[in-house]
């Protein structure tokens, strides 16, 4: 059972790193030991001696890199008990597999509207597990806000506001 198990994982752990396998689970055997089989696609020989050659890497999709505003999740305002106080924003970001990373953020501001833009990266033509993840950051503000005034705060598509205490 163990070694079945250890099969399978390592058969997985191949094919998220790009390598074209084929699998099988061991068969239950009278022996105490087993073969696992891993083919690996090779040039085929048709009946009439032809070979067919593997496609080379010039014909595998290039891989390049996509930047675009990010996924956000959870906006929140927090003030910093300092003195002045500061305003920190913690942002929540989803990246919808593992070949996107968190890639920059920009700030800036007009009037009492603040703009923070949160980017990623995805890998494109590559292999990716799809497993979704969280990236959290906090960007913080500063303390040069009017007490008593509202402002706007736009993370990518999410909106929320505070009052300066």
């Amino acid at each position: 059972m163990r070694r079945g198990a250890a099969a399978i994982i390592l058969c997985l752990l191949l094919a998220l790193s790009g390598v074209v396998l084929s699998c099988a689970p061991p068969v239950a055997s009278s022996s105490a030991t087993s073969s696992h089989a891993a083919t690996i696609a090779t040039p085929s020989t048709p009946s009439d001696g032809t070979i067919i050659p593997a496609p080379s890497p010039s014909t595998t999709p290039a891989t390049s890199v996509q930047i675009e505003p990010a996924t956000i999740n959870q906006v929140r305002i927090d003030f910093l008990q300092t003195q002045p106080v500061q305003v920190s924003v913690y942002i929540k970001i989803g990246l919808r597999d593992t070949c996107t990373t968190f890639r920059d953020i920009t700030t800036g501001q007009s009037g009492n509207t603040i703009t923070i833009r949160v980017t990623d990266q995805h890998v494109t033509g590559a292999v990716c597990g799809q497993i979704y993840t969280f990236v959290e950051k906090n960007v913080n503000l500063g303390s040069s806000f009017v007490s008593g005034q509202m402002y706007t705060v736009q993370v990518n598509d999410q909106t929320t506001t505070f009052t300066m205490p």
